[in-house]
C-alpha cells in the first residue's frame, strides 16, 4: 500500500513540475499580422498538437487547391496522454480551419471556414482526411493566400484569441485558376459565312464545269 502511494506521489509531484514548466509556453500563428493573432497556451500535461511537435507547422498536408475542384487536408493529431497510472486515456478535441479565399488579408470567422469537427483521439498520433470545396472566385482568388488550423479543447473557435491547450498551424498556400472548359470549337459567326461562302463558291464552279460538257 505504502508503495502505491509512494508512486502516487512520485507522479503528482512530476505533474505539479511539468506544469510549472510548460505552462506559459506559447505556440502563436505566423500568418501576416493583418490575419490577427492566434495564440495557444500549453497546460503543461495531457497536450496534444498538430504533428510530431508542436514548435513547427508539420501537422497538416494540404492538396493542391484549384478552383471549382475538391481538395483535401489530411491531418496528423498527437496526443501526449496523462502517463501513469491513466493508460489508455483519450482527449476530445476540436479542429476548425479557415483559407482567406478573396485573397483580403483577414480571415471571415463564418464565410471562410472550411471546416469544423470533433473527435477523441488517444496516446501517440492519429491521422484524420477530410475533404472540403475550393470556390471558384475567378481571378480575385488566384495566387498565394493563408490557411490557418487551430486544435482545441472546445468546438467553435474564433480564427483569432486565446486558447489553453491544442495548438494553432498557419500555412502560405496557392490557390490556382479552373481549367479551361474542354469540348468541340465552335466557329464564329463571321467564320461560318465565310466558309457557307466558299462552299456555294466552289458548288457554282462545278455546275459550269458540268454545263461545258
Amino acid at each position: 500500500m505504502n508503495f502505491r502511494k509512494n508512486l502516487m506521489l512520485l507522479f503528482l509531484v512530476g505533474l505539479l513540475i511539468s506544469c510549472a514548466v510548460n505552462a506559459h509556453a506559447l505556440l502563436i500563428g505566423d500568418a501576416p499580422a493583418s490575419y490577427g493573432p492566434a495564440v495557444h497556451t500549453d497546460p503543461g500535461f495531457g497536450s496534444f498538437w498538430f504533428g510530431s511537435s508542436n514548435d513547427a507547422d508539420n501537422g497538416l498536408a494540404i492538396s493542391t487547391l484549384e478552383q471549382g475542384s475538391i481538395a483535401s487536408i489530411d491531418f496528423t493529431i498527437h496526443y501526449e496522454g496523462l502517463g501513469f497510472p491513466f493508460p489508455g486515456d483519450v482527449v476530445s478535441a476540436a479542429v476548425d480551419v479557415w483559407i482567406d479565399w478573396d485573397i483580403g488579408g483577414t480571415f471571415a470567422p463564418d464565410a471562410e471556414k472550411i471546416l469544423s469537427f470533433v473527435d477523441d483521439y488517444g496516446v501517440g498520433d492519429t491521422i484524420v482526411s477530410k475533404t472540403f470545396s475550393v470556390p471558384n472566385l475567378g481571378p480575385a482568388g488566384v495566387g498565394m493566400t493563408w490557411l490557418r488550423a487551430r486544435l482545441s479543447p472546445t468546438p467553435g473557435t474564433a480564427p483569432t484569441g486565446t486558447i489553453v491547450g491544442g495548438e494553432v498551424e498557419d500555412y502560405e498556400v496557392e490557390v490556382t485558376a479552373a481549367p479551361s472548359p474542354s469540348g468541340p470549337v465552335i466557329p464564329e459567326p463571321s467564320t461560318l459565312g465565310l466558309i457557307g461562302v466558299g462552299i456555294l463558291g466552289l458548288l457554282g464552279i462545278g455546275i459550269r464545269q458540268r454545263k461545258k460538257k
